[in-house]
């Protein structure tokens, strides 16, 4: 009789078992369903798909402007700020890569104005080293420079990237 029970047993936890699988499964396939293959809700056509690290890895002439504009969709829909100075500085590292250094100004003194950060200024910096523009170029850097802790170990090492830029723009190391 005792042998008998412990097949029972046996049978009902792989009963059990296969029931849980299966309704994990089922419950697996109803959520991608719901929200459709790409994970994102298959009625919100808002967002267009884009992949930062895709289109930043090769930016070209095709790929930046639809890049830029699924960005430019990003902003307009969030609310919140932080967010949108990602997206801008998304926006502002794109046109480096493509050397759209106007527009990367653009993008940086924009999440600057929401936002001001060193990285914006190191952007900025950047491109109008870019476009030839020393005197500004020295100015972003300094400003960079103000926007960090000395104290901060990493911020340490921007602040002596930044110097030596300066320095190789034809400015003081101040």
């Amino acid at each position: 009789m005792r042998r008998v029970w412990q097949t029972h047993n046996s049978k009902l936890k792989w009963l059990a078992i296969v029931a849980a699988v299966v309704v994990v499964a089922l419950g697996g396939y109803w959520v991608a369903s719901l929200i459709g293959d790409n994970g994102s809700n298959s009625s919100d056509t808002s967002t267009p798909s884009y992949d930062y690290n895709t289109v930043a890895a090769n930016v070209n002439d095709s790929n930046y402007a639809p890049a830029i504009n699924a960005l430019d969709k990003q902003i307009k829909t969030t609310p919140d700020k932080s967010q949108k100075v990602s997206f801008l500085m998304q926006q502002a590292s794109l046109a480096t890569k493509a050397k759209k250094y106007d527009d990367c100004i653009s993008f940086a003194k924009k999440a600057d104005a929401i936002q001001p950060t060193s990285g914006a200024a190191y952007l900025q910096a950047q491109c109008a080293t870019g476009n030839g523009d020393k005197a500004t170029a020295i100015a972003d850097y300094k400003l960079a420079i103000s926007r960090l802790d000395p104290n901060n170990e990493l911020d340490k090492l921007d602040i002596q990237d930044y110097q030596d830029a300066i320095v190789q723009l034809g400015g003081s190391n101040e």
